[in-house]
């Protein structure tokens, strides 16, 4: 069974189908207009929080680049102490027997 559509109350339901939707479409409008603007804050703040994270990577290469450096640094120092040591151990045994040498006579 099919309902059977008045014509002329097509024109009646207009005007308040209209005001229906024109009354959403305010509710709405207010609804978000306090929203909005909080909105606006939580995508600047996920925004910043970004790009911290990446500063974040960024400085942890950099303190991982510093550190090997340092490393590296610490043991070049280490052979050249090393090699100070035993160069000043060698010229000693120069100079003792250099001085043996003069002693003999």
């Amino acid at each position: 069974m099919k309902a059977k559509i008045d014509p002329e109350t097509i024109p009646n339901t207009k005007p308040e189908l209209v005001e229906f939707i024109e009354e959403a479409v305010n509710i709405t409008n207010n609804a978000l207009s306090s929203i909005v603007p909080l909105l606006d804050v939580v995508i600047t703040l996920i925004n910043e929080i970004f790009v911290i994270y990446e500063n974040a990577q960024f400085n942890k290469r950099m303190f991982r680049f510093i550190i090997n450096r340092i490393l590296s640094v610490e043991t070049t120092i280490k052979f050249l102490k090393s090699q100070t040591n035993h160069n000043e151990n060698f010229q000693d045994l120069l100079i003792c027997k250099f001085l043996s040498y003069f002693e003999e006579d």
